[in-house]
């Protein structure tokens, strides 16, 4: 029964557990996970800004690592791809629930659309699946256990705060135990902290998060708002007019997606799952230096757009074309082009543009109504018009 039900999404696990086999080459970015649990145990400073990959996360963060220090690298490291894996798979099935993707080809076609940004957050050994899934298990309970839910959403904060964007989905639907629990567990976790080593720990990571993130908003690799704007629109050396363009380009988005939840009210549990699809998307599109791996916030516009293209509804057309274009841009990376060949298409910031072009075809088919919904709602006003001239 296991097997039968889930077959393709024990498939995907079992190849992103070969993905991880076959590109690992190294330490990666897990090393500065290892490396802050090793120097909790040790009582050493966790900010080193002389360190080509310096631990640039919270002090909290640091501590809930502590574990790893308990195993060698390479067991922690594999215990690690394992959880993501997981964490993966359980993220996919969550999107596929509420999306409405029924069909049986949405898993593997989802792990084909999101190819090269899990091929990027495995080999790394980066924690982005883990904080995804995290997400997905706070707004799953956000109803049914909001304080649990809150905390799970403190967690993921507390690696990369720009999951705070979330508050606008807690906000919009009313949910105030829910954020009540966000802000008590990020309270009493940095009241730890301060137990632990003071207040000196949160300077110096604010420090080192004002001096390596500014050098960085035009890397190539960096596929926000902020990376787009520098790449097509003005440079960050034009200082507060560089910040005012990105802010106002991420603020259209906002707004736009906010629209589209509005229109979809309709249907409440439409409207909800797009708006936390929207939040997803919007963790990399609005945080400042927004990685390839941070894309795998995509998945849950890439099962609403695989759930429209499978349907009979007029906008399934712009869900093909969407996934069509996402699908071009998942084989144009380092596994099928030289690093000089991809070289043009990085500078354009290729996969933020996807990112951006998804985005806009899940909001075009949320917002569209259905032929019959508006053959109905045409009928009911020319009803009220032809009542009003009696």
């Amino acid at each position: 029964m296991l097997w039968r039900r889930n077959r393709w999404l024990l498939l995907g696990a079992a190849a992103l557990v070969g993905l991880h086999a076959g590109v690992y080459r190294g330490e990666g970015d897990f090393i500065v996970f290892h490396t802050a649990a090793l120097r909790v145990f040790e009582g050493a400073p966790l900010y080193h800004p002389e360190e080509s990959l310096p631990f640039k996360y919270s002090p909290q963060a640091a501590l809930l690592l502590a574990p790893l220090a308990l195993l060698p690298f390479a067991a922690a490291r594999a215990v690690w791809a394992a959880l993501t894996v997981l964490a993966v798979a359980r993220f996919m099935r969550w999107c596929r629930a509420h999306a409405g993707a029924s069909h049986p080809a949405s898993h593997p076609f989802a792990l084909l659309l999101a190819f090269p940004y899990l091929l990027h957050l495995v080999s790394l050994g980066q924690c982005d699946g883990l904080l995804v899934w995290l997400m997905a298990e706070s707004e799953e309970r956000a109803e049914s256990r909001p304080w649990l839910s809150g905390a799970a959403w403190a967690v993921a904060c507390l690696f990369k705060p720009h999951f705070a964007v979330f508050a606008l989905v807690a906000l919009g639907f009313r949910q105030w135990r829910r954020l009540a629990g966000l802000a008590l567990t990020l309270a009493a976790s940095s009241l730890v902290a301060i137990a632990w080593r003071g207040i000196e720990p949160f300077r110096q990571g604010l420090s080192l998060l004002g001096s390596t993130t500014v050098p960085m908003l035009c890397s190539h690799e960096n596929q926000s708002v902020f990376g787009l704007a520098c790449a097509h629109l003005i440079r960050p050396e034009e200082g507060t007019r560089y910040l005012l363009v990105a802010g106002t380009a991420g603020g259209l988005v906002v707004l736009g997606l906010a629209a589209v939840t509005i229109r979809a009210w309709r249907d409440p549990p439409r409207a909800r799952f797009f708006a936390a699809a929207s939040a997803f998307f919007l963790t990399c599109f609005l945080a400042p230096l927004g990685w390839w791996n941070y894309l795998i916030g995509l998945l849950p516009f890439f099962y609403l757009l695989f759930a429209e293209a499978d349907s009979e509804s007029g906008r399934a057309r712009i869900a093909r074309v969407a996934l069509l274009v996402a699908g071009v841009v998942s084989f144009l990376n380092h596994d099928f082009i030289s690093r000089e060949g991809m070289e043009p298409l990085l500078r354009a910031h290729h996969y933020g543009l996807s990112a951006l072009l998804t985005a806009i075809a899940a909001a075009l088919c949320t917002y569209l109504r259905p032929p019959q919904e508006r053959a109905a709602k045409a009928e009911t006003r020319r009803g009220g018009w032809a009542n009003g001239l009696r």
